[in-house]
């Protein structure tokens, strides 16, 4: 199975050439692992740096260019399935790194001992939370045929991760690899500086605020979804049981 690595990025050049080297250093099957990064339309530094070294490595490095703020937050990594030949998506920002040799190859083994695929497997990103929270998380195709989206595509702002963590809770369908280390080097754990990106994305998190200040957070306001979800990742469990 392929795995497809979705990546939003923006004016982070850095970061990005770090998470291809990442993935370079540690990948055990190249050829059948991909990145995508969706980038803004307006970004042309970095959609001519992924240009530059798209044939520069054994995996396949795409780009997704998006128009400029027609998008919410959330839906970014969305807009990349068109583009993907992979099986199982992985979602990782441009602060995360490949830390573990053949994580690759791990994650295959966990998809491919479950006939039915729905599994959200979530990974160690060296952060306090990464254990109950997905984070850093993988899903087969499987999973977004049942539930329509790769990220939930409401959160201008964090809650993503939270909304993955309930739904693959609700569906009993949630594994944690402390051993698959894909660290994530943001500034809230200490390990960035704040840049352009950040300050932007800190404006849309504090606008939205959290589901007990803002009673028309997606949290709030999208239960009825996320409980639908939940009942289709069952149902589909039981009747691939049952065929």
């Amino acid at each position: 199975m392929k795995i497809s690595i979705v990546c939003p990025t923006r004016k982070r050049i850095k970061d990005v050439k770090r998470l291809l080297f990442s993935i370079h250093n540690t990948v055990k099957v190249p050829e059948q692992v991909e990145i995508l990064f969706v980038i803004d339309d307006d970004d042309d530094e970095t959609i001519q740096f992924v240009d530059k070294f798209k044939d520069s490595f054994d995996f396949g490095v795409k780009k997704v260019i998006i128009e400029r703020n027609k998008y919410i937050f959330s839906d970014f990594a969305n807009k990349a399935l068109p583009y993907c030949d992979g099986e199982i998506f992985l979602a990782i920002g441009d602060d995360g790194t490949f830390n573990s040799n053949e994580w690759d190859e791990e994650i295959r083994k966990e998809f491919e001992q479950i006939d039915h695929k729905i599994l959200l497997l979530h990974f160690n990103d060296l952060s306090d939370h990464c254990v109950d929270r997905a984070g850093h998380l993988a899903v087969h195709k499987n999973w977004i045929d049942v539930v329509g989206y790769f990220s939930p595509p409401w959160f201008d702002g964090d809650w993503g991760d939270w909304w993955m963590t309930f739904l693959a809770d609700g569906a009993s369908a949630k594994k944690y690899r402390f051993d698959i280390i894909i660290e994530h080097l943001n500034v809230w754990h200490g390990k960035a500086e704040p840049d352009e990106t950040y300050h932007q994305h800190k404006i849309r998190r504090e606008k939205l605020q959290s589901p007990d200040k803002n009673p028309d957070h997606p949290m709030n306001t999208k239960q009825d979804i996320l409980r639908k979800n939940i009942e289709d990742l069952k149902q589909f469990k039981a009747n691939f049981k049952r065929d």
